[in-house]
C-alpha cells in the first residue's frame, strides 16, 4: 500500500527514540556518561553479522509511509519496521514465543518527554534475506496501536544498533534495501550529508532554516516530511510572502500516546541539512515533540545510503519536483475510535471547517458506506475502498445528534 493512498487519514507515525542526554561536566557526571555508554554497547551493540563479506538485496513493503521488511527468526517469518530512529525491538507476544532471555532494563523515550522502563533481551539469530545477525540486543514493548494505525500486524523493529553492522542502501522507487559489508558505489549526483549520533547512535544532521539552527534526525520510523520542532512565528521570518496552512487535532501516534497539536505546513524556499542546501521542500512545523525529523515522505524522493562508519548519509535525487501528494487533503482527517468514526483533525480555511464540521463529530457514512458502527478491520477496508478518490460524501452527526450531509473535494494545502 503506497503512502499517498492514505492521505485522507494523514497521521504522522513516530516510533521509538533512545535519546538519553548525559552531559559530561563534573568527574561524577563524566563517569556516569562513560558507564552508560559501556552499558549501551554491552546490551545493544555486541551483535555482529555471521558472514564477514556480503552483498544482499531485499524487498520491503511500503505501508502507510513506513518501511516494513521480512525478518526470519527460528525458521519463521515476521514483519518488522525498518527504523533509523530506534533501537531494535520485538513485541511482548514475540518475546514470549521466542522465549528470549532477559539481559537488563533501560529507559525508552517516544520522541516526546514521555519515557518508560522496558526490558532488554538478546536475539540469538536474526536473518534478513540470506544475511544472519547474531546476538542482536532488543527491547520489548507492545505495538498494538501501531499495528492498528498501519492496518498490518507488526512484530518488531529493525533498529539502528543492527544497522551499524554494515552499509544500507534504501531505494523507494523499486522498494528495495541493499545491505553490504562494503561501501556501495556512489552515483555522481549523490549529496553527502554529514551527521552526528545521539546516545542511541541514531543519525542527527545539523540544520539551518531561516534564522533557526537545529538538528534533524534521519528517521525512517516517521512517515512525515521535514518535521521541524518550531512554531510558525519562530521559524518564518517572511510571513507576508511565505504561506503556511494551519490545522489542529490528532497529529501523531507514538509508542506511548496520541498527540494533539497545532501544526503548520508550507514550502521552505531553502533549508540546509548536514551541509547540503535543499530548495522548495515541504515542511511541517509544530511543537508536539522534542525532536525534528526527516521522515519517509521526504526520503522517498531520494536513493539513500547509510554510512555509519564515516557518519555520512548519501542521498541521490530521484526527482527535483515538489511532491505535493503528502499535502493533498479533504480538509479533515478521521480515524476509528471505540467503534465510531470520528473527525480528529481539521485544516483552518478548508471547506470542511467552513461548513461547520467540528473535532469529535461522528461520521455515520462515507460515500454511502455505513460507518455508524465500525471495527478496526472495517476501517482498514474503508481506507482501501477510498484509495485514489478525489471526492468524499460524508454524513456527520454533531454533539447534539443532528445529522447533515457534506461533499468535500481534495485540494492542495501548499502551492
Amino acid at each position: 500500500m503506497k503512502y499517498n493512498r492514505c492521505r485522507i487519514f494523514l497521521v504522522v507515525i513516530l516510533l521509538v527514540s533512545f535519546s538519553i542526554h548525559l552531559p559530561a561536566q563534573t568527574k561524577k557526571e563524566k563517569k556516569k556518561a562513560i558507564n552508560a555508554i559501556r552499558e549501551r554497547d554491552k546490551k545493544f551493540y555486541s551483535g555482529s553479522p555471521e558472514q564477514s563479506a556480503f552483498n544482499e538485496t531485499i524487498h520491503f513493503q511500503y505501508v502507510s509511509g513506513l518501511i516494513v521488511v521480512s525478518v526470519t527468526i527460528n525458521g519463521k517469518v515476521y514483519d518488522f519496521i525498518f527504523d533509523t530512529g530506534a533501537l531494535t525491538l520485538v513485541t511482548e507476544e514475540l518475546a514470549k514465543e521466542l522465549q528470549l532471555e532477559k539481559t537488563g532494563t533501560t529507559e525508552m523515550n517516544d520522541g516526546t518527554s514521555a519515557t518508560k522502563k522496558v526490558d532488554i533481551y538478546s536475539i540469538e539469530r536474526l536473518q534478513m534475506g540470506n544475511i544472519v545477525f547474531k546476538n542482536t540486543g532488543c527491547m520489548v514493548n507492545n505495538l498494538d496501536d501501531v499495528s492498528k494505525m498501519l492496518c498490518k500486524k507488526i512484530d518488531g523493529i529493525i533498529g539502528v544498533n543492527l544497522m551499524h553492522e554494515c552499509y544500507w542502501k534504501i531505494k523507494f522507487n523499486d522498494t528495495t534495501i541493499n545491505l553490504s559489508s562494503r561501501v556501495p558505489t556512489l552515483p555522481a549526483t549523490a549529496l553527502a550529508l554529514a551527521f552526528v549520533e545521539n546516545f542511541g547512535r541514531s543519525p542527527f544532521m545539523r540544520t539551518q532554516y531561516n534564522d533557526s539552527s537545529l538538528y534533524i534526525e534521519f528517521d525512517s520510523g516517521s512517515n512525515g516530511p521535514l518535521d521541524i520542532n518550531e512554531d510558525l512565528t519562530a521559524i518564518n521570518r517572511k510571513p507576508e510572502t511565505s504561506i503556511f496552512a494551519a490545522g489542529y487535532g490528532f497529529t501523531t501516534q507514538t509508542f506511548f500516546q496520541k498527540l494533539t497539536s497545532k501544526v503548520y505546513m508550507g514550502i521552505a524556499d531553502s533549508i540546509k541539512i548536514g551541509g547540503v542546501m535543499f530548495r522548495n521542500k515541504i515542511v511541517r512545523l509544530s511543537r508536539e515533540r522534542n525532536v525534528s525529523l526527516m521522515g519517509t515522505s521526504f526520503m522517498k524522493n531520494y536513493e539513500s545510503i547509510l554510512d555509519f562508519e564515516n557518519h555520512k548519509i548519501y542521498m541521490n535525487p530521484l526527482s527535483d519536483t515538489i511532491d505535493t501528494k503528502y499535502s493533498r487533503s479533504f480538509g479533515l482527517n478521521f480515524v476509528a475510535d471505540s467503534g465510531k468514526l470520528k473527525v480528529t483533525f481539521l485544516w483552518e480555511g478548508s471547506k470542511a471547517a467552513a461548513d461547520g464540521i467540528k473535532l469529535g463529530d461522528e461520521i455515520t457514512s462515507v460515500n454511502s458506506i455505513n460507518t455508524s458502527s465500525i471495527t478496526n478491520e472495517q476501517y482498514c477496508d474503508l481506507k482501501n475502498e477510498l484509495t485514489g478518490m478525489e471526492t468524499l460524501r460524508l454524513t456527520i452527526k454533531d454533539a447534539a445528534n443532528n445529522e447533515k450531509a457534506f461533499q468535500l473535494n481534495k485540494y492542495d494545502l501548499v502551492r
